[in-house]
Formats: structure tokens, C-alpha cells, sequence
């Protein structure tokens, strides 16, 4: 009986949104390389900020926090700890968001608005 039973056909896949700039493979792909990542956040978001720092370090300068600290002693930092972790998690919390554009531009807004408003950095300090 099931032999002569069809299944039914799958629904079309939704169109990509267009305030998104990848095509559904480039999401795909960022999604599923982020997870490499997301196991080892804390690890990866030191790594990036004593590479950023190391190779940029006017930018070590403007965070009051930092711009005394030696090398070493950059790398031991609970503040920079904790502030590449709040960032790498943000960017986890971003990164999962992707199928909820009406959520995550309202929210990447309101994050970029507050930093700004902190003038800690210029928008070229973040290129």
C-alpha cells in the first residue's frame, strides 16, 4: 500500500531577506564555522583582543582600562577576560540570530547607538 501512496512535496524554501548581504550558502557557511568557535569562546575572543592590541596598539591607548598595562600583563587581564567575552558572546547571540532579522537590526542598533554614545573608539578603530 505504501508503494502506491506519493509523498507530499516539500514547501519551497522561504527568499532570502534582502537586509541580509549573504546568499543562503554564506549563511549556512558562517553559521556552521561560528560553532568552531562558539566551543572555545572565551579562548578565541583573548586570542583576537592581545592579536588586536598587539598589532594595533593606539587602539590600547583609549580604553582607560588597558593603556597602562604591559603585554603580559594584557594577556592576564580579568577586564579584558571579560570584556572579549561579553563581546564573543554577543556575537554568538548575533550570529544565532540571523533567521530574525525583525529581532537582531533593531538589537544591533540599539548595541551600536550605546557604543557610540560611549566614544571610546572611532568607527575607523573598529575597521
Amino acid at each position: 500500500d505504501l508503494k502506491n501512496e506519493s509523498l507530499p512535496e516539500p514547501e519551497a524554501p522561504l527568499p532570502p531577506d534582502p537586509r541580509l548581504p549573504l546568499d543562503p550558502w554564506q549563511k549556512f557557511y558562517l553559521e556552521k564555522s561560528w560553532k568552531t568557535v562558539a566551543r572555545n569562546i572565551d579562548k578565541a575572543g583573548m586570542i583576537m583582543f592581545v592579536k588586536l592590541l598587539r598589532d594595533y596598539p593606539e587602539i590600547q591607548q583609549k580604553w582607560p582600562q588597558l593603556k597602562h598595562l604591559t603585554d603580559e600583563e594584557v594577556t592576564k587581564s580579568v577586564y579584558l577576560m571579560n570584556l572579549a567575552t561579553r563581546i564573543f558572546d554577543t556575537l554568538d547571540h548575533a550570529i544565532d540570530s540571523l533567521g530574525d532579522l525583525d529581532y537582531l537590526i533593531p538589537l544591533l542598533k540599539r548595541l551600536g547607538q550605546m557604543h557610540a554614545d560611549m566614544k571610546i573608539m572611532d568607527p575607523e578603530d573598529i575597521w
